[in-house]
């Protein structure tokens, strides 16, 4: 499926159900002049309403957790072949041909790979497709490869620092044990050794600080020549006390914020904003906002302004706290093509953007009502949970009209012009830059992939997950599948499902030969929907109890719990937050899912703008 809409001279979009012929971008990177394909006729379209061609049909695409090892390996090495062309090497760039040579394709190859590229954005896209052959397959055995794989694990990657022809040596006299088999050529050994990570192989055999020199510092200081060469996501905890959404006037605490900046331009991309403690979710949340484009959802905020960020970064710099070393990040950037890097311990000077960044919003936070200030002192005998007025929603809006409207506009010193000024300059192709990146059109996959996964067998009665049954038609002809044969081992087959921790009522699941997901509900549709979170205080109810667990006492335990909170005449600051969790909203097309929950209440929002209204501590209307 084609899920990139490039906005470049020449490409074919859709308009209001018309095809147009795009002729140039605009400097504003809003609106696009181009040509109606029919009749001729050229006029400005706005690029928020752009879509790809439905003539394109849908392709099958895997997803990397679907690929084996050896087939992940082959779709990065194809990836990695396309980041030459955008390298520049000595002062020029590579060509198809010279790329063609030095990975010993024809120059056809390229092209192909590149269409993918092009029409995805995703690894897992450059992977062999199912029925192209045994070209880009292992010929050998799972007994053979196991042995091979052995071999450079405990002979050629080691601090010994062994030659290929030695490990060669050693590998012809282990396979002396096995006459039966066939020993591989060195060429073979050579292709095993080449499909290794390069810093996990310095790592092995040169040790963590020969690694960290060539791949984790940045050469000739921390900058960026172009527009999301280099994006930075860090967290903080605001100093600002929110109220609950119902009532307005019970305090529930202090809201979490993560946010991506791009280097190049100081750019605000992207940022999420939750009471859950810094976690795979929120990182992944963020990552999402970060690569989406942003109309939509400043729509349904109401705010108005420019905010022209969108696409894949090519470098993820990172502190080193747990959420950013989790598997999420990293299969996230394995399917996506960006790199992870992690600041160097010891380096505070190498995230000094970012903190700059979260400095000056917290800054910007004191002027708010209910802020906690930077520390007691500072704070005096102020009354945060006395003045609070703002809810969890409004202060993502009032966010949102900060970062567009006044942190973007706004002349940056270093720069020697406004963030926004310098990002479109990027964008346009400036400076070194690539020029404008392609829009995701597919959101719901891209959600998706940024979410928990975790895999599971099918059986009669669904899938089971955390004790909870989930089942649905879809899921029919995979009952009791056996996995594919590997050597003489058999099994049931595993698949890949996705969850939300904030709604667990449902779960993703991705058809390996249709190629997209579906949403799986509860088998009980009576049981009410819950976060992870009320899951787990339901179970630790449930083991208190020393019942063997099931699903019914686990509701069970849940129901007590709500009763509690429902008759409480006033709600603890830990219920009020769990209240205020809100499911991420994935939206999949009315043919992709497999059961449709009720629309929810539409509730009145009150919504307050940056510096404006603030008398006396207080926001009015």
């Amino acid at each position: 499926m084609k899920e990139l809409l490039h906005l470049r001279q020449g490409e074919i979009v859709e308009f209001q159900g018309r095809s147009y012929t795009i002729l140039r971008v605009e400097e504003d990177l809003a609106t696009v002049l181009a040509r109606d394909t029919i009749n001729g006729v050229a006029g400005r379209l706005p690029v928020c309403d752009l879509s790809v061609r439905r003539a394109q049909a849908e392709s099958l695409e895997p997803v990397s957790e679907q690929l084996t090892p050896d087939q992940l390996a082959h779709a990065q090495r194809r990836a990695a072949a396309l980041t030459l062309l955008n390298e520049t090497i000595a002062g020029k760039r590579m060509t198809v041909s010279e790329v063609a040579a030095a990975y010993q394709v024809h120059p056809a190859t390229i092209y192909r790979w590149l269409e993918r590229w092009d029409d995805t954005g995703r690894v897992s896209a450059m992977a062999n497709r199912p029925g192209q052959g045994a070209k880009g397959r292992s010929r050998l055995t799972s007994e053979v490869e196991s042995l091979i794989q052995n071999v450079i694990e405990t002979f050629y990657l080691t601090k010994q620092r062994r030659r290929v022809q030695q490990t060669y040596l050693e590998l012809k006299a282990r396979f002396a044990h096995h006459p039966e088999w066939q020993v591989p050529c060195l060429n073979t050994l050579r292709k095993r050794i080449a499909q290794i990570n390069g810093r996990e192989r310095t790592l092995r055999r040169y040790g963590s600080r020969e690694a960290r020199e060539q791949y984790d510092q940045l050469k000739g200081g921390f900058s960026s020549s172009g527009p999301l060469d280099i994006v930075q996501i860090d967290h903080t905890l605001l100093d600002l006390m929110l109220v609950d959404e119902m009532d307005r006037t019970t305090c529930i605490g202090r809201p979490w914020i993560t946010i991506a900046m791009d280097v190049y331009s100081r750019m605000v991309i992207g940022f999420h904003v939750s009471f859950d403690p810094p976690g795979a979710m929120g990182t992944g949340l963020c990552l999402a906002h970060a690569i989406l484009p942003k109309e939509l959802g400043m729509r349904k905020l109401d705010v108005d302004g420019e905010w022209p960020c969108w696409g894949v970064p090519r470098l993820l710099h990172l502190d080193n706290a747990r959420e950013f070393r989790g598997n999420m990040l990293q299969t996230a950037s394995k399917e996506y093509g960006f790199k992870l890097q992690w600041r160097i311990i010891g380096r505070p000077e190498y995230g000094g953007h970012i903190e700059r960044l979260m400095g000056t919003v917290l800054q910007e936070i004191h002027m708010l009502p209910g802020t906690t200030f930077s520390n007691i002192k500072a704070r005096g005998r102020y009354d945060s949970e006395g003045k609070a007025v703002l809810t969890l929603h409004e202060l993502e809006v009032w966010l949102t009209r900060y970062f567009v409207s006044i942190y973007h506009q706004r002349n940056h010193t270093a720069l020697g012009a406004t963030p926004l000024q310098q990002f479109l300059k990027g964008m346009r192709g400036s400076a070194g830059a690539d020029g404008v990146q392609p829009r995701v059109v597919n959101e719901h996959r891209l959600r998706l992939d940024f979410m928990p996964s975790m895999v599971r067998s099918i059986q009669d009665y669904g899938v089971v997950i955390d004790h909870i049954h989930y089942q649905a038609d879809v899921l029919g002809r995979w009952v009791d599948r056996a996995a594919p044969s590997k050597g003489n081992a058999l099994g049931t087959r595993q698949f890949i499902f996705k969850r939300d921790p904030r709604d667990i009522s449902k779960v993703y699941f991705w058809d390996p030969e249709l190629c997209r997901y579906y949403a799986i509900p509860y088998r009980n549709v009576l049981w009410p929907a819950m976060s992870i979170w009320q899951y787990r205080e339901a179970l630790r109810i449930v083991k208190q109890q020393q019942q063997p667990v099931n699903e019914t006492l686990i509701f069970e335990a849940r129901a007590r719990q709500q009763a509690i909170v429902n008759n409480a005449k006033r709600l603890t600051k830990a219920a009020r937050r769990e209240q205020n969790r809100k499911p991420i909203e994935v939206v999949l097309p009315p043919v992709i899912l497999a059961s449709t929950p009720p629309a929810p209440l539409a509730l009145p929002v009150r919504v307050f703008r940056p510096y404006t209204d603030l008398h006396d501590g207080l926001l009015t209307s």
